[in-house]
């Protein structure tokens, strides 16, 4: 009778389980001001991602590297770049019911990585873009159901590394 009463309980539990909905996807797109040109890696989008692309997402949290360049000045400055670190979650299905898919957009600005949206192209002076102060810390916002934490900072580069993250031109369309 034991016997029975755990094969059923097993068989209940396997069915039941058989009833949530499927963990929903995570989508991301990135852009850029186009004045700009920008090199670096932005973790979890493919190898050379091209701007607002949608591209699946793992959930997980992610290391983005990066500088631009807008022809005269470099930001945040000719020896640095910014580091951020960005984490993104799936919606998970309930009972009966698929997780809704996410979607999220990051804007590699000249201040640090931000809340994607509609980049405002810049020229300033030599003297002006030396003032822009980066937006560094901790911010974080909630679009569409998904809150993104990003974690700015600033760090000086050897000379080996810029000419790695300057290897990634990244694309522009």
């Amino acid at each position: 009778m034991k016997k029975l009463l755990v094969v059923l309980v097993a068989s209940l539990a396997i069915m039941l389980s058989s009833c949530i909905g499927k963990t929903g996807g995570v989508y991301g797109e990135y852009t850029y001001d186009s004045y700009y040109s920008i090199y670096g890696t932005i973790g979890g989008f493919p190898p050379s991602p091209v701007p607002n692309y949608y591209y699946p997402i793992s959930p997980g949290t992610y290391y983005v590297s990066y500088q631009l360049f807008d022809g005269t000045h470099y930001y945040p400055s000719q020896t640095s770049a910014y580091e951020a670190i960005y984490s993104v979650s799936a919606n998970p299905g309930e009972f009966l019911q698929d997780g809704a898919d996410k979607y999220f957009n990051l804007y590699l600005s000249f201040y640090g990585l931000d809340e994607g949206g509609n980049p405002v192209s810049i020229s300033l002076s030599e003297a002006d873009a030396a003032k822009i102060a980066p937006k560094l810390g901790t911010s974080s916002w909630t679009k569409n159901g998904l809150t993104i934490t990003v974690t700015n900072s600033v760090v000086s580069l050897t000379a080996d590394q810029l000419t790695k993250l300057h290897a990634n031109l990244l694309s522009k369309k």
